[in-house]
């Protein structure tokens, strides 16, 4: 079990040992909800032999998921016949101890929390026959005792696209025979009846909840409504409202080019870039998503309680009051009479509130990609090693911080050493996002340390003096790992060096990145009649710079400027817990070992003194699968380019131009970390580097569509549209957008029209303390090209 636990560990899965009989782990696993364990750890829990291994879901294992089939599996071939035989060809299917199934994959995009996808009610009881195990979800899987692999491996999952995904759960959803009562008012009330066009009462509002028929004329509403059915405001939206401008309006998005079975609509919560939550059928919104706050996973709504959870906070007599001022019961103009005049919030309500489809489609939305996903940062081998020695004794330890470091390092060592085919050399530029506080120090010290051992302590720099510094400290010595954590400066003299001089530190970094595999001139000082030059030189950065900083340095300049477009950036995050710090003296003999296997390693056929001044690299070959894997990389982001250059986006033409070249450069250090007497680059080692690099992309055009703005007004429009962002359910009343903009009345609403006007804020009437006030909230995404 211990070998199949390490091996999935090694395919970047947290892995677990568990108790078969109660299906838990027997460590204590919150922490591992944000960090793969280390190789350490796996060893010391295995050797107490547990009797069942476990897999956690989510975002740390690499944004994997599990559809569970209980009830012995009985819907499984059901649910089978129903997919494509390409995709269900492709999935890692296993049996488990109670005969049901486990169907696992992994997913490019977000994976919510557990979901029931089909039940069934049996008397009493409802019972799940279907369900996902999602973000923080964990099931047990074979090798244990009674799970069996029946189709895959754990170890080589499937990266599904959004509509391979959706497949599957829709597939799941169309065998569901039960749908929940539907929650039509507080307290946890219910109509059963309204599973057609809604037209009953309020049943909650009657002092016996089990009473769902319409209530008499004479009996108390605390809703304040009128008393006669139809003609309470509830009733009347439930009958007549709108419920998809409602939930447009806070930020669901209607996927209109998919239908399910028996007219089912389908919808996406706010915050989420793919798939679905929800669906809609006569006039009945079940959700069924862990995430969708305010609603419940798993529960109905009529129109009404949808529009009062959503636009009045859950208070469902201010909904009331709301509705009947928008117009819904036959008594709204009686009441309102002598009211204040609201046209004006109405009509703007109105033109925000129109249909999606009404509106002129636009450039493509801008995902966040969000934090590199946890398996990405799993490297096997050497990164590993260096990796598990700094998380286990810096003082506060980070798997970002530690990943850049070992990167770094295995960089350094196999620089002028090894290439691929294509004569691609292993030189990276790696910048960490960190906060001072961070331990930032700690990896440093360690390639410090690890260079000291090795009798190369000379080839190891700090910070940057200027260009020329660079070109002579590489004259000594024609390999180098500089450890900068003054990046914050380097990257403000692209936008201060306006006139593209050579000398600049930026230019040289650049320069000297595109010269691994050719000869690199050196300048001529005074005295020489001569310029040097370098043979291959090769140089690696590690850089750190303070998030604060490098978000606002961020322009169109520095975007478009080639260094940028190489760098690989990791944003760490906060601060994790501290812990009692060891050495970074007391390295493990097997890092020594092989850091000075890699000092001492001479490839080529020649020998002599000269072949430090004229390396030889050794070509690491790369499999035929990984190959064609390559190439469809390289496809992608040809397309990705012709795209971004038929819309005159010149910051995603230059990020997608480098995509293809990163990815080849993190697969060849991965190959080298994996296996350093040997390294070959595999298909897993490619598909790791193309996701890697495919999300630092991402990344890099979402930073550019809300942090590059072309003019002062733009940038103030960047800047309110970051303040929805953060807010909690992405929305902020009038008052409080207002204090955070720090900006004039008039400026404010001229900023807040135009962002209507654009979509990309929808302004939405509420009722408040027996007020009309307007809340603001950001529309789903950033448009392409819209940022710059």
């Amino acid at each position: 079990m211990r070998d199949d636990a390490r091996r999935y560990l090694d395919a970047g899965l947290c892995v677990l040992p568990a108790i078969r009989a109660e299906k838990r782990p027997t460590v204590a696993w919150k922490a591992y909800q944000d960090r793969l364990p280390t190789a350490s750890e796996i060893d010391a829990w295995f050797a107490n032999e547990p009797d069942a291994l476990g897999v956690l879901c989510g975002r740390v294992s690499g944004n994997n998921e599990m559809i569970d089939f209980d009830a012995g599996g009985e819907l499984f071939d059901a649910w089978a016949q129903r997919i494509p035989l390409d995709l269900l060809a492709k999935l890692v299917i296993e049996t488990t101890q109670n005969h049901g199934r486990h169907v696992c994959y992994r997913f490019r995009g977000e994976i919510c929390g557990n979901m029931k996808l089909a039940q069934r009610k049996v008397g009493d009881k409802v019972v799940t026959l279907i369900e996902t195990r999602g973000e923080g979800g964990l099931f047990l899987c074979a090798p244990t005792p009674g799970y069996e692999r029946i189709q895959g491996d754990l170890s080589n999952m499937p990266v599904l696209t959004e509509a391979e995904r959706d497949t599957l759960l829709q597939a799941a959803w169309d065998l569901n025979e039960y749908v929940p009562p539907v929650a039509n008012g507080p307290t946890g009330s219910a109509n059963a009846g309204q599973t057609a066009a809604l037209s009953a009462a309020h049943g909650d509002c009657s002092s016996d909840n089990s009473n769902i028929g319409p209530m008499s004329s004479n009996s108390s509403h605390m809703c304040g409504c009128a008393s006669n059915n139809g003609d309470r405001p509830g009733d009347d939206f439930n009958i007549r409202g709108d419920v998809r401008a409602v939930l447009e309006q806070h930020g669901w998005v209607r996927l209109a080019d998919r239908q399910g079975r028996d007219g089912n609509e389908y919808w996406r919560r706010p915050g989420k870039n793919g798939g679905w939550s929800a669906t809609l059928k006569d006039r009945v919104f079940y959700v069924f998503s862990s995430n969708a706050a305010p609603f419940e996973p798993n529960g109905a709504y009529s129109p009404f309680s949808v529009y009062t959870l959503l636009a009045c906070g859950g208070d469902f007599e201010q909904a009331a009051k709301s509705l009947r001022s928008f117009g819904f019961g036959s008594d709204w103009l009686a009441d309102n009479a002598g009211d204040a005049d609201i046209s004006g919030i109405l009509a703007m309500a109105a033109a925000y509130s129109q249909n999606s489809a009404d509106r002129e489609d636009g450039p493509p939305e801008i995902e966040d990609p969000g934090p590199i996903p946890e398996d990405l940062f799993h490297v096997p081998g050497f990164v590993e090693q260096v990796m598990d020695f700094t998380l286990s004794n810096a003082p506060y330890p980070n798997v970002g911080l530690a990943f850049c470091g070992a990167m770094a390092l295995q960089s350094y060592l196999c620089g002028r050493k090894i290439c691929d085919v294509g004569d691609l050399r292993p030189n990276i530029y790696l910048l960490a996002l960190a906060s001072s506080g961070t331990g930032k120090d700690f990896p440093r010290k360690v390639n410090s340390r690890v260079l000291f051992e090795i009798g190369h302590i000379d080839a190891l720099g700090d910070k940057f003096a200027s260009g020329e510094g660079i070109q002579d400290a590489l004259a000594r010595s024609s390999a180098m790992l500089f450890q900068n954590d003054e990046m914050d400066g380097v990257l403000r003299q692209i936008n201060l060096d306006r006139e593209n001089k050579r000398e600049s530190i930026p230019n040289i970094l650049l320069t000297l990145y595109t010269s691994a595999s050719d000869v690199y001139p050196m300048r001529v000082k005074a005295g020489q009649k001569e310029a040097g030059h370098i043979d291959q030189p090769h140089l690696t950065l590690f850089g750190t710079a303070t998030p604060q900083y490098f978000y606002e340095s961020l322009s169109q300049r520095m975007l478009t400027n080639g260094f940028f477009a190489r760098l690989i950036i990791v944003d760490i995050g906060k601060r994790s817990a501290g812990q009692r710090p060891g050495s970074p003296r007391h390295l493990p003999e097997p890092i020594i070992q092989t850091a000075r296997w890699w000092a001492e390693f001479q490839p080529g056929t020649r020998r002599s003194n000269l072949i430090d001044v004229h390396p030889e690299p050794r070509v690491v070959p790369c499999t035929p699968e990984a190959e064609e894997a390559i190439k469809a990389l390289q496809r992608q982001t040809e397309e990705e380019y012709d795209l971004a250059h038929d819309r005159n986006d010149e910051v995603a033409r230059v990020a997608w131009s480098r995509t293809h070249e990163n990815a080849q450069k993190l697969a060849l250090l991965r190959a080298c970390s994996a296996n350093h007497e040997d390294p070959v680059i595999d298909l897993p080692t490619v598909e790791w580097a193309s996701r890697f690099a495919m999300h630092q992309t991402r990344r890099q055009l979402f930073l550019a569509a809300n942090y590059v703005a072309d003019n002062p007004f733009h940038a103030d429009c960047l800047k309110l549209m970051r303040k929805l962002q953060e807010a909690t359910d992405r929305q902020l009343s009038h008052q409080i957008l207002l204090k955070r903009m720090k900006m004039k009345t008039k400026d404010f609403k001229d900023l807040i029209e135009t962002l209507v006007q654009r979509n990309d804020v929808a302004a939405i009437p509420v009722q408040t303390g027996g007020r009309t006030g307007v809340i603001y909230r950001l529309n789903v995404g950033v448009k392409e090209g819209e940022g710059r």
